[in-house]
């Protein structure tokens, strides 16, 4: 998967994120579309110009996209509003209208969202984080030949691209045969062009139920597992208890002697 940011050129054989602009021509490859500027779109449709700010009214809950998803918990701060493509769904709605978009054309899933993904929050805004994980794997990981908890077989490349490596979780080489390679594991991977550029690779593998917030899972420990709980109180706090006590006494001993042995002392006198 490649992230484009304005200015940069798509790849034309992996996955992509267009962030804040609009792929120039209809994307051949997976793409997710994330607040793109107004006017109109490659797949038809167009990105209006009155804005979408407020709550999510309306949703489409039968799509993959929502599963799991609260949509009546998220304020969008600043959005605009879409016009979708013909061979798209509109997902998301305010009161302006739909704001997210998803469709295939071309045997190319795309998702379009008038409002912004990143960066990307996770705990901190569970509805918006699990949307965006929806999508990822409802663009990159479904078809293709790729299926939940599993990671591509293959990637094809660009032909300028002259190496690839891990870079994260530890770094490794990957072998490059016909302009592709055969990942193994997650990880974030660097591809280098023969022109001595650059691009990073996110590869996932994503489970069926990392989402579901509603499945709650019980922790039994078993008898041998189980660690005593220190005494808050007991032996220990009796016995500085009679410590005091005893200290207490002979004081009160010592004065009652030091008493007694003054008046003596003016007695014989």
């Amino acid at each position: 998967m490649t992230f484009i940011a304005r200015g940069e050129q798509p790849s034309e054989t992996l996955p992509t994120v267009f962030h804040r602009q609009t792929p120039p021509s209809i994307p051949t490859t997976p793409s997710l579309v994330v607040m793109p500027p107004v006017g109109a779109l490659p797949w038809g449709g167009r990105v209006l110009e009155q804005d979408a700010n407020g709550q999510i009214t309306r949703w489409d809950d039968s799509h993959q996209l929502l599963t799991y998803v609260k949509p009546a918990l998220v304020t969008l701060r600043e959005a605009r509003t879409l016009e979708c493509p013909p061979s798209a769904t509109p997902v998301l709605f305010s009161a302006s209208g739909a704001v997210a978009c998803a469709g295939e054309e071309r045997g190319a899933r795309y998702v379009i969202t008038g409002f912004e993904l990143f960066p990307f929050d996770g705990s901190n805004n569970p509805t918006m984080s699990i949307f965006t994980l929806n999508a990822f794997k409802w663009l990159f990981h479904s078809g293709g030949g790729t299926s939940a908890g599993s990671l591509p077989s293959t990637i094809q490349l660009p032909d300028t691209t002259s190496s690839a490596e891990y870079i994260e979780p530890a770094p490794s080489a990957l072998a490059i045969s016909s302009n592709a390679i055969s990942p193994k594991n997650p990880g974030i991977v660097v591809l280098k062009n023969s022109d001595g550029s650059e691009k990073h690779l996110a590869l996932n593998a994503f489970e069926e139920e990392e989402s579901n917030l509603s499945k709650t899972t019980q922790i039994s420990i078993s008898p041998q597992a189980q660690v005593p709980r220190p005494a808050t109180g007991g032996a220990s706090s009796q016995t500085l208890l009679s410590w005091l006590v005893a200290i207490a006494l002979a004081v009160l001993a010592a004065d009652l002697l030091r008493r007694f042995a003054r008046r003596v002392r003016w007695s014989d006198a």
